[in-house]
């Protein structure tokens, strides 16, 4: 089973893609989010990490001591990147955010961020 993704210049990206993983979840693991269970928060960041690594692992250009770096491929970097999406979003969902709760955190965090910049943090 896979969903379609249409969306409307009305539709919250963000929201389709909570949606969408919601049903993903409780299609291959039967776990209705949110729902905090024992180790949920360490398997999903274990997770990210682990797609962290397949970032870096596609991006080799980092490693200044390699001489033949593998190739760049933009569309296999993009693949890993929604990858750690997967998981960034099973988390958010699994401590009951929805989108606009990560909306609201992450701008408050935003101006936050901007004052201490400021201020020379």
């Amino acid at each position: 089973m896979s969903l379609s993704f249409k969306s409307s210049a009305d539709q919250d990206r963000l929201e389709v893609m909570f949606e969408a993983q919601k049903a993903f979840q409780k299609h291959v693991s039967d776990v209705d989010l949110p729902a905090v269970h024992p180790g949920m928060v360490i398997v999903q960041t274990v997770a990210m990490i682990a797609e962290l690594g397949e970032v870096l692992r596609e991006y080799e250009e980092w490693k200044p001591w390699k001489k033949n770096p593998r190739p760049f491929n933009p569309a296999k970097l993009r693949e890993e990147i929604a990858d750690l999406w997967h998981f960034i979003i099973n988390l958010t969902l699994a401590l009951g955010m929805d989108a606009q709760d990560l909306f609201e955190a992450f701008t408050s965090k935003n101006v936050i961020n901007w004052r201490r910049q400021r201020e020379g943090y």
